[in-house]
């Protein structure tokens, strides 16, 4: 289970991890009823749940999934959230159930300058989403990207998921 505790960002417990030429991350994940919050005009900004950063710094080169909590329809969206040469794009992906596991996986594939997200649903192990990002360049060493609440805000209340890998 990882945590971020009320009035904070970072999730616990950290992940320190340095990777070279890593290829794919996967983590089963599954949010509960903390996940839900409500933070006004700042509910869009995008929470960061796993991925890979590179050398300077994951503001310039990185790619993870990000989510955030849908509050209209009660389900959590799911987004690829990369840093290309210091450029940053987000795209939706889906939007998942709450208490139900699912399984996120990113392929890095620097032959082909590619970041592969997909989600697939883990008790019918059925694809909800699968979406590819090129980029400019994926550099060989790389760091884990650990789960994050917020750009500017920070978490409203204590929340926590399940998250191991697979």
């Amino acid at each position: 289970m990882v945590k971020v505790q009320k009035g904070k960002h970072r999730f616990r417990p950290l992940r320190l991890r340095l990777f070279l030429n890593k290829s794919r991350l996967a983590f089963s994940v599954c949010f509960n009823y903390t996940a839900k919050y409500d933070i006004g005009s700042n509910q869009s900004d995008i929470n960061k749940l796993f991925g890979i950063g590179y050398l300077p710094g994951h503001h310039r080169n990185s790619a993870r999934f990000g989510w955030r909590y849908n509050k209209d329809i009660n389900k959590i969206d799911i987004f690829s959230y990369v840093y290309d040469s210091g450029k940053r794009k987000a795209t939706f992906l889906c939007s998942i159930a709450i208490n139900v596991p699912h399984v996120f996986i990113l392929e890095i594939s620097p032959i082909r300058n590619q970041y592969g997200f997909t989600v697939v649903q883990r008790n019918v192990n059925m694809i909800i989403s699968s979406y590819d990002e090129r980029v400019q360049h994926i550099p060989a060493i790389g760091y884990f990207l650990n789960s994050y609440f917020g750009g500017d805000e920070k978490a409203p209340h204590d929340i926590d998921y399940t998250m191991n890998e697979v």
